[in-house]
């Protein structure tokens, strides 16, 4: 509910000062609309402006504001026409209040000259009732004591103060399981007794397909099922041990798959192997022999490798904490590094370079991300890198894509009779 007074207001030429009415205590009801001209001719801003409305009480106080109390925006701006809500703090005063519009482009402020607000009186602010005209709260008063009065004259009231009821439980009644519960109330208004009737539960169902034998025959195929595993489902476990590869494969694969698919999330199982027939892994998910081989086990050997399950239950690949090392083979180690498993490898580097000549044998591993480190090591067992008298200083270094050997000094024959072997330790992409 809104009404609006149009005004103009000239922005060069300083005409009599307008008036808008309004009455003391209205509240977002009463709209000014500004008409902004310049020297007579309508004007409106050529760039983007916000507006502000300045106000000025007869007693006195006053303000600035560009919204209203309630959060409402309290202008709206098209073409030359300023338009704007009086607040309602600008109407708690009787009398003239004068009003300047500013238009607000960064820097600058545009004012328009002052308008006046006059404020009549409420006519109702600090009135006494009088007693002489009509009061519909009398008028109420006098009904509600007519109506008493006919209620006594009824005998159906006398105006007399009830008794206080002390209530109690009497009998409380179990019912069958499939009624429904319900109260009943006796006894005088001082003295009333409230009895319950309440549905008993349904009975039990009891299984007694299942003897005393035959739980004690699941119990210990339960416990059977439970030995060994790792508490808590974490750490090793128990150690899964092959001593004869042949004879029992089908067995120990089946060993395996029972006890890995039965462990939970997040937790690690050892499998150490010792014998000399173990001439293949297990690198595959279902536990069997895998094409790719992590190495030969001689009778005297013991290597340890394990796996890991995951949050989301899929094996990890083998790691080995102590490959057997074969030349070329690619293993899975249990180090990692900055959260990446690390991999090594033992490549042949062929024949040291002449002195004073570089080599690089590329690496021809895929995916590597980093080098951990490497080292060498010359076929007359000498590690590198290697301050032979008379040689000069061999060292070894290795990218991610080359293994790179260098020799300090001048010797031709140097390359004829020593090789050399490095190993790389990395992590892939």
């Amino acid at each position: 509910m809104i009404i609006s007074k149009s005004i103009n207001s000239d922005l060069l030429i300083k005409d009599p000062a307008q008036e808008v009415y309004a009455v003391q205590g209205d509240c977002y009801t009463r709209e000014v609309i500004l008409r902004l001209h310049a020297n007579k001719i309508p004007w409106a801003p050529t760039k983007p402006v916000s507006v502000a409305i300045r106000y000025r009480k007869p007693d006195g106080t006053g303000g600035t504001y560009d919204t209203l109390p309630n959060g409402e925006k309290a202008w709206k701006l098209e073409g030359n026409s300023v338009s704007f809500l009086l607040a309602p703090q600008m109407l708690t005063v009787p009398g003239r209040v004068a009003v300047q519009v500013e238009l607000l482009c960064n820097d600058s402020i545009l004012a328009s000259f002052p308008l006046y607000i006059v404020v009549t009186e409420d006519t109702s602010a600090g009135v006494v009732p009088s007693k002489d005209y009509f009061n519909w709260q009398q008028r109420l008063e006098d009904k509600l004591t007519e109506r008493l009065a006919e209620a006594k004259k009824s005998g159906e009231f006398n105006g007399a103060t009830g008794a206080t009821p002390k209530l109690r439980i009497g009998t409380v009644t179990t019912l069958e399981n499939d009624s429904s519960a319900f109260a009943e109330i006796r006894g005088s208004a001082e003295y009333p007794i409230l009895d319950l009737y309440i549905p008993k539960g349904a009975d039990a169902a009891i299984d007694s397909t299942l003897s005393v034998a035959g739980a004690a025959a699941d119990a210990k195929s339960v416990g059977s099922a439970l030995a060994g595993k790792a508490s808590a489902g974490f750490g090793y476990g128990d150690v899964i041990k092959c001593y004869d590869w042949t004879a029992n494969e089908n067995n120990f694969n089946i060993k395996l798959s029972v006890i890995f698919n039965a462990m939970p999330d997040d937790c690690v199982k050892q499998v150490l192997c010792v014998d000399a027939s173990v001439s293949s892994s297990l690198c595959t998910c279902t536990l069997t022999r895998a094409s790719s081989t992590m190495g030969v086990l001689s009778g005297t050997d013991v290597r340890g490798f394990r796996r890991q399950k995951v949050f989301n239950g899929a094996w990890q690949p083998w790691e080995w904490e102590n490959p057997p090392i074969q030349l070329g083979v690619e293993y899975r180690t249990t180090e990692h590094w900055g959260g990446k498993a690390v991999y090594t490898v033992l490549m042949d580097c062929g024949a040291l370079p002449d002195g004073g000549a570089e080599k690089q044998i590329p690496t021809n591993i895929s995916g590597i991300s980093y080098i951990v480190r490497c080292a060498g090591v010359s076929s007359a067992g000498s590690s590198l890198p290697l301050d032979r008298e008379g040689y000069g200083t061999i060292s070894v270094m290795a990218t991610p894509t080359e293994v790179i050997l260098r020799s300090g000094a001048d010797n031709a024959s140097l390359g004829s009779w020593l090789s050399a072997y490095c190993q790389l330790w990395y992590v892939k992409d």
